[in-house]
């Protein structure tokens, strides 16, 4: 089996359940181009040297409990926007996991002016889609901000797990004397 570089942490929440389990793990992506049922799989090994029996496991992508992918985003820079006139953006993400997102499925702005925002999405069914649209007003300071968001759900212990690509966006506010 080939495999990528040794630890690579190539999404944030694959990383933070894996290593919620007792023992620590290794994760490796399969890079074995030429066999294309092995792709988008994880190879997790148990790191603990003090174990005889080191139990390798494969874990496929598509196995995890929530996903999510974008399928439209209708701008990714809206530029020329005034300090404080309102925009509007809109973005559709589809379920392409085989659970349905719990109804307690949210998204979050984890970088930017509305860092910590919430806004609710509730339950999705597997391969359905839900548009997001984030309508809001441009800051009073004229400048590039560039704005982050992840979906997030609450898992079993209640703790937030996040999931899915990051939706990000950029917006130029400039009054009508400025040239960014």
């Amino acid at each position: 089996m080939q495999t990528l570089n040794s630890q690579i942490y190539f999404q944030e929440n694959i990383q933070e359940q894996l290593e919620n389990k007792e023992n620590k793990i290794l994760l490796r992506v399969n890079s074995n181009n030429n066999n294309k049922q092995n792709q988008n799989q994880i190879l997790i090994q148990n790191e603990d040297p003090k174990k005889q029996n080191n139990n390798n496991k494969i874990l496929k992508l598509e196995d995890l409990e929530q996903q999510a992918k974008v399928i439209k985003q209708s701008d990714q820079i809206l530029k020329r926007i005034q300090p404080l006139q309102k925009y509007k953006l809109i973005v559709e993400i589809k379920n392409n996991g085989k659970e349905s997102w719990p109804e307690e499925t949210y998204i979050k702005c984890i970088s930017g002016y509305k860092e910590g925002e919430k806004k609710k999405l509730g339950k999705l069914d597997s391969q359905d889609t839900i548009q997001v649209q984030f309508t809001d007003t441009a800051p009073a300071d004229c400048e590039k901000h560039l704005i982050s968001w992840r979906m997030f759900y609450k898992n079993i212990n209640g703790e937030e797990d996040q999931f899915g690509p990051r939706i990000q966006y950029q917006i130029i506010v400039q009054d009508n004397t400025q040239i960014l």
